[in-house]
């Protein structure tokens, strides 16, 4: 779990992600591995929201900064939603250049 909060801490400080929730209790895998039934208990699910231009960044960076490889990323894209959370998605989730445009003026 401390690997998880420090890459959560991480995300958060470059930008990459606008919000997140942590499903620590009770998360069991279950899938065939040569025919046989295998189920991995203790598993962490975290669920980040980032925008689009950052999705790829946030994938690399999850990648990097976790020690055990063996994790899954999904991504998905809502249809329909909030404006004012897409605006703040938007807002917390913006480049160093977006953030400071008049650095890139001169």
């Amino acid at each position: 779990m401390k690997t998880v909060n420090g890459l959560v801490d991480y995300l958060f400080e470059t930008n990459l992600m606008s919000d997140v929730e942590i499903v620590k209790d009770a998360v069991s895998r279950t899938f065939l591995r040569s025919g046989k039934e295998v189920i991995e208990d203790g598993e962490i699910q975290v669920f980040m929201t980032t925008k689009d231009d950052r999705i790829q960044d946030l994938i690399s960076e999850v990648a990097k900064k976790l020690p055990d490889k063996k994790h899954d990323l999904v991504v998905t894209t809502p249809v329909t939603g909030n404006k004012n959370f897409f605006k703040f998605v938007n807002d917390q989730t913006m480049t160093p250049d977006e953030l400071s445009p008049t650095q890139n003026a001169q």
